[in-house]
């Protein structure tokens, strides 16, 4: 029995723990999840997948939720643990001690390690592997690397097949028809609504000063209380990725996600950084920027000498 750790409150977490149990081939049925995302309710977004959420009051008492995930560990007895984003769990909550003979995987994604490593206990996890979603800062690197029997494996994730509902395709069937009439520009996002509203506002700045018709619509769980823009459409729709062929173009933040999600358009993509404590979205917006400049400045193979 396999546990994944993805402890965030937010989307990222779950969408990238089924894109990794994906790409490793690592079945549902073999897999627990633990997490405290509000999303964890919704099937669209787990699956498949067993589910166990964190006790809302142990949120901030770090003590009790450490005996209580000692507990959890003692009744689940897993053979590997699967942590996301986070190499001693988002608090450093997880040490040696809670790990002994149990094999232990890192998944690993840009992080303002100052900001993290003042949180790491004296004795972290002793880690197995290391997988390594994206380029890493190198003070998180030389960590890693102080794990001398951790494998560090690159590793490129791809999202499971998209199963959609009568509701999810209805969606899409009605963004079809508009798309053959006027362009479309999708708004994703899932956080919140004071940042929906700055990423509404800056789709709308760039529709005014390229002087676009194009509609925008909105992909949120919840809206903004007042959509402030005029001609703005809001759709609860998971995953956002099925409807990216339809887009004209996409705006979001600079979440993991989204940003891989979106590589392979990168000249359909607007993006905007958005403050995080431990997730570097500036550092990953200004990597996707060198990428791109890269592969512009690459010539065709024809033209190789």
């Amino acid at each position: 029995m396999m546990l994944y750790y993805a402890l965030g409150g937010g989307l990222g977490h779950l969408t990238r723990a089924r894109a990794v149990l994906h790409t490793l081939g690592i079945a549902a049925e073999q897999v627990t999840i633990l997490t405290a995302s509000r999303f964890a309710d919704d099937a669209r977004v787990i699956g498949p997948l067993n589910i166990i959420q964190v006790p809302p009051h142990l949120a901030h008492d770090p003590r009790a939720y450490r005996r209580w995930l000692r507990e959890l560990l003692g009744t689940l007895a897993p053979e590997e643990i699967y942590l996301d984003s986070f190499p001693a769990g988002i608090r450093g909550e997880w040490d040696e001690s809670l790990v002994r003979g149990i094999s232990v995987h890192y998944l690993a994604r840009l992080l303002k390690w100052e900001n993290y490593a003042s949180l790491l206990p004296a004795t972290p996890p002793p880690l197995t592997s290391t997988f390594v979603l994206e380029p890493l800062h190198p003070k998180h690197l030389a960590f890693l690397s102080q794990h001398p029997g951790a494998q560090l494996l690159p590793l490129q994730l791809h999202d499971p097949p998209t199963v959609l509902g009568r509701r999810e395709l209805a969606v899409i069937d009605e963004l079809t028809r508009e798309s053959r009439h006027r362009p479309i520009w999708l708004i994703v996002h899932s956080g919140s609504a004071a940042e929906l509203t700055e990423l509404l506002a800056y789709a709308d700045e760039m529709r005014r000063l390229e002087n676009s018709a194009a509609r925008l619509v909105l992909l949120a769980r919840t809206p903004p209380p007042q959509l402030m823009l005029t001609g703005v459409c809001c759709y609860d729709l998971y995953p956002a990725s099925s409807v990216f062929h339809l887009a004209h173009r996409v705006v979001s933040a600079c979440g993991f996600n989204v940003m891989r999600q979106m590589a392979a358009h990168r000249e359909r993509h607007r993006f905007m950084p958005l403050p995080r404590r431990f997730d570097d979205q500036f550092q990953r917006a200004a990597q996707h920027h060198l990428t791109a400049s890269a592969v512009a400045d690459d010539p065709p193979a024809s033209e190789r000498e």
